[in-house]
């Protein structure tokens, strides 16, 4: 259709379009002429100026006409075949096959040459409609996705061949990336969002190329695949995202990225980029235009400089096209990072952008100097508005540190004089008005004053200036807090505590006139307050996150640690007017999602102070106890939302926490952590109980005391029985025993499907025979750090077996005991993951295990006599070692032990149904001898036991250990 039309236009309008042309251009230059315009020679100058002109511009001109006519076809055809899509989709979607019969009628009466058939079209068809798109009148001429460009020094990317050993290879790794999409698509769907759907695209692609293995359709994916990365990856910038949309929008990421890594295994890296860089300057501008999609192509060396430099200068159109400008600004920016150093590096890859940039900056300079003066020479302007603006176009003109307020927006790239003067005047009348005691004694009454004062200056009279104002008055504060600190710190000495208040000073009224006008905006429509406060917390990340990158090492996290506590405390307090009280859920997610942002694996320099955040009273109170605002909100949620910021900071540790040595700093994060941890478990163990498994999978398992003090929790209503007072016969009569604990998970979602659905039919069946064999391989993975399994699978399949073990039993009405666990599918699971495992692997199931020995409750009496039963029925000395090791070295860290722990280690040394001294490496060494006889000492009176005598060291274990495990953390 489009070669028809395009055909049709260029023949019906290139001869009467060039004779309009030369008509008009001959009238306009004898129009300008009219003095001359009757001399012979002029006749013949503007003769040939229009020939010239004309014979010029035709081509262009009809191309245009050519481009315009093939959309608008386009747009006809469309409407037209809309109805037959629809019918072709609703037999689709009832998983039958569109058969029209109208159709086939007429073309059973065609010769066979030209007819079709019902099913795929065959290739020699295809062939035809490709020759047809590949050579359109007025449009480059290409062969279909072969060629990348004509242009001379452009190369093009040879297609793998279709039965090569590369394709194999290719198909095979695109498997294992299809499985891994699948297992997270069906673990955390999330339907409307574009980032999952274009997952799930790339995904369908990737399927394509591994049926038919087309080398060609590889090459499509490449240009696919770029084009549905700049269409959906969105991280930053969107107030409504939360945090599943963010995860996605990485997962999409990561997504691409390993896929291009695969595809330069086959393809030279410059081929590829080139191909990249190509389908970037052919797709739709509001796609291209995506400065984190084209950050992450650069980033990765998958953006071809020189391609993307002539592209982006010529779409700037020299300063005609605002939208390239800007992004060409914010992309120049955001490479530069206001790093003086990077100046050459820029000018070096994207000499014509940066050329423009600075020539348009110049012109706007000149304009703005010309307007200045001749207010200047009116009277018009304002003195301080005298001051020629500083650079914008590129960041490497921006000095590393601000000295001045309107100096610092200038650096980081915002060239509005105007309206940064406007935020210092307003905010210099807010901090007197604030402070005076009719702002203390009526503070609504204030800020009706501040609205009027705003409305006069025009900074709320649309949102992009609204969002301008409140950006400009972040760091403004921000500046000069760090600008008093400095400056007071290098002249007088004075305190830091001193300091710091002379900073809250400002923090404190900027934050007091957030909280009034979110409290008292838009007369009290709950969904206006609640975008409002979105909208000022992204502000605050996003300057949070610049000044992090800018200033690196001289980062203060002072300023904004004072705004968002102050904020979360005037928001989220006491509610006597209920003004808040409709919309306190949404004004907790808000929070959570603003603090989660900020979480130290992405902002390490802000760690010390998001912990502090993280554990302010006022915030535990919020989202644990329910306090302030948060009285009628769900505490279900609330909980979830603080175990997820725990979990990240968490995760933010491991990696340190799994070496011996830490830097001093990470040992007084960790010291800081243990006590937010500390008063969880004093105030609030009810989180720790019911998500205990998210976050002991996150301690690494060489943190014992961590995993020790998540797993002492326990209700607050129970009282614990004495461990040491009880003999395991006397726990079986405890009624919380019979009890499930409580938990919001669900384990069978976290365990792959590959795994889940034949663990499920051998629970069932103990079929199909393979299952367990097969089951220590299919734990393993590639993508852990420090382990060749995936202890998160593994943790939920013990809990998982566990669970339905419970069920059956409950369901057979048999009470828990080592007799009735025995000889099940469930036992068949753990009897053969610890004899086929290796050292490694059983380590990583029994601390499973180990891990759910906890308060009274039926999974710490189901696991305890898991490993009772596993200890004296394995006839390998190994896993006797083993489980000794698991629940020893939990007994010698710092206090608290889970009760579940002291129980099924007594039972363990004092039954002498297990033999437990008669092992050989309880007394292999004359150390290890001690260490035992201490710990059983301590767990069992020394009457009362069967252990033989030893010398006693006359000291607890725990104490002596104690010393040892302060110095180096990540050992407990």
């Amino acid at each position: 259709m489009r070669a028809m039309t395009a055909g049709m236009a260029m023949i019906t309008c290139r001869d009467p379009l060039a004779s309009t042309m030369h008509a008009n251009l001959a009238q306009a230059f004898s129009s300008s002429l009219r003095s001359s315009a009757g001399t012979p020679e002029l006749k013949q100058m503007i003769e040939e100026a229009s020939s010239t002109i004309t014979q010029d511009n035709v081509e262009l001109s009809t191309n245009f006409i050519v481009k315009t006519a093939c959309e608008k076809a386009t747009q006809e055809i469309e409407k037209r075949l809309e109805g037959d899509y629809q019918k072709r989709i609703a037999v689709k979607n009832e998983q039958g096959i569109y058969r029209d019969e109208a159709a086939a009628a007429i073309h059973a009466q065609l010769p066979k040459a030209i007819a079709t058939h019902p099913g795929p079209t065959d290739k020699a068809l295809m062939s035809i409609y490709d020759q047809f798109s590949s050579r359109i009148c007025g449009f480059k001429a290409n062969a279909g996705d072969e060629l990348l460009s004509t242009e001379p020094g452009n190369g093009s990317i040879t297609p793998v061949p279709t039965q090569s050993k590369e394709m194999e290879l290719v198909c095979q790794q695109l498997h294992i990336i299809i499985k891994e999409v699948d297992q997270t698509t069906q673990a955390q769907p999330h339907i409307n969002n574009a980032a999952f759907q274009t997952v799930c695209l790339m995904r369908e692609m990737m399927k394509q190329i591994t049926v038919s293995k087309d080398g060609n359709q590889l090459l499509q994916l490449v240009s696919r695949s770029t084009e549905h990365l700049l269409h959906a990856y969105r991280l930053e910038g969107a107030p409504s995202k939360n945090l599943l949309d963010v995860e996605w929008a990485r997962r999409l990421r990561d997504l691409f990225i390993g896929l291009m890594r695969l595809l330069q295994n086959y393809f030279p890296l410059v081929e590829l980029s080139r191909r990249i860089t190509t389908a970037i300057m052919q797709i739709r501008s509001d796609y291209k235009w995506n400065l984190e999609g084209i950050e992450i192509l650069f980033k990765q060396n998958l953006l071809q400089s020189v391609l993307w430099d002539q592209h982006l200068a010529g779409s700037m159109d020299n300063g005609g096209n605002m939208e390239a400008v800007c992004f060409a600004q914010k992309f120049v920016r955001s490479i530069g990072g206001g790093d003086m150093n990077r100046i050459q590096f820029l000018k070096d890859r994207f000499p014509l952008t940066c050329d423009q940039l600075t020539k348009l900056h110049q012109l706007q300079s000149a304009t703005r100097t010309e307007g200045i003066n001749n207010g200047i020479n009116s009277g018009a302007v304002h003195p301080g508005h005298q001051q020629q603006q500083p650079p914008v176009a590129l960041p490497m003109d921006a000095a590393p540190m601000p000295q001045a307020s309107a100096e610092a927006m200038a650096q980081r790239g915002y060239d509005d004089h105007e309206m940064t003067a406007k935020v210092e005047v307003i905010m210099r009348e807010w901090i007197g008005l604030c402070y005076s005691p009719t702002g203390q004694r009526s503070p609504q009454e204030s800020l009706a004053q501040m609205i009027q004062l705003m409305h006069e200056h025009g900074v709320l009279a649309t949102d992009d200036k609204i969002t301008q104002f409140f950006r400009l008055c972040v760091e403004n504060c921000v500046d000069i807090s760090v600008r008093v600190m400095k400056s007071e710190q290098m002249t007088n000495g004075m305190p830091t505590t001193m300091i710091r208040h002379r900073c809250y000073y400002t923090l404190d009224a900027f934050v007091k006139l957030m909280a009034l006008m979110i409290r008292h905006s838009d007369n009290g429509q709950s969904q206006n307050k609640i975008n409002l406060l979105k909208k000022l917390l992204n502000i605050i990340v996003g300057v949070l996150h610049m000044d992090h990158e800018i200033r690196k090492q001289d980062f203060n996290a002072m300023p904004y640690h004072r705004i968002l506590i102050s904020l979360f405390n005037e928001i989220t307090g006491p509610d006597p007017l209920k003004l808040l009280e409709p919309i306190a859920w949404s004004i907790l997610e808000a929070f959570g999602q603003t603090f989660f942002a900020l979480q130290p694996r992405r902002m390490p320099g802000f760690a010390f102070a998001w912990l502090d955040i993280v554990g302010h009273r006022n915030v535990i109170g919020r989202l644990l106890a329910n306090t302030g605002i948060a009285e009628t909100v769900d505490s279900v949620k609330t909980a979830a939302t603080y175990t997820q910021l725990i979990i990240s900071h968490l995760k933010f540790l491991a990696p340190f926490l799994r070496n011996i040595q830490l830097p001093k700093s990470i040992a007084i994060l960790y010291k800081g952590t243990l006590r937010v941890l500390l008063v969880i478990l004093h105030d609030f163990p009810e989180l720790l109980c019911e998500f205990h498994y998210v976050i002991c999978d996150t301690i690494p398992p060489n943190c014992v005391q961590l995993r020790n003090l998540i797993l002492s929790a326990y209700p607050h209503p129970m009282r614990l029985p004495d461990p040491f007072a009880l003999n395991f016969k006397q726990v079986d009569t405890i009624p919380e025993m019979a009890v499930e604990p409580k938990s919001n998970l669900n384990m069978a979602t976290i365990i792959p499907d590959n795994i889940r659905v034949p663990l499920d039919e051998y629970l069932s069946n103990r079929t199909p025979v393979d299952f367990l064999p097969n089951l220590p391989t299919l734990l393993q993975t590639q993508n852990q750090a420090g382990t060749k399994y995936n202890t998160t699978v593994m943790n939920a399949l013990v809990l998982y077996v566990g669970i339905r073990a419970i069920e059956n039993l409950h369901l057979k009405r048999q009470r828990i005991s080592t007799l009735t666990i025995a000889h099940t599918s469930f036992m068949d699971i753990f009897q053969n993951l610890a004899i086929q495992l290796d050292t490694e692997g059983r380590y990583l199931l029994f601390n499973g295990i180990a891990n759910q020995l906890r308060y009274p409750n039926a999974h710490t009496h189901y696991f305890s006599c898991v490993f009772l039963y596993l200890f004296k029925n394995s006839t390998n000395d190994t896993i006797q070692e083993q489980i000794t090791r698991i629940l020893f070295e939990r007994l010698v860290a710092l206090r608290p032990h889970p009760w579940g722990l002291l129980i099924t280690f007594i039972e363990l040394i004092k039954n002498p149904t297990y033999n437990f001294w008669r092992y050989e490496f309880t007394s292999c060494a004359p150390e290890i001898q001690r260490l035992f006889q201490n710990v059983a000492n301590t767990c069992v009176p020394p009457q009362g036991s069967q252990i033989p005598q030893a010398q006693s060291e006359g000291a607890m274990l725990g104490n002596s250990m104690g010393a040892n495990q302060q110095q180096n953390p990540s050992s407990n």
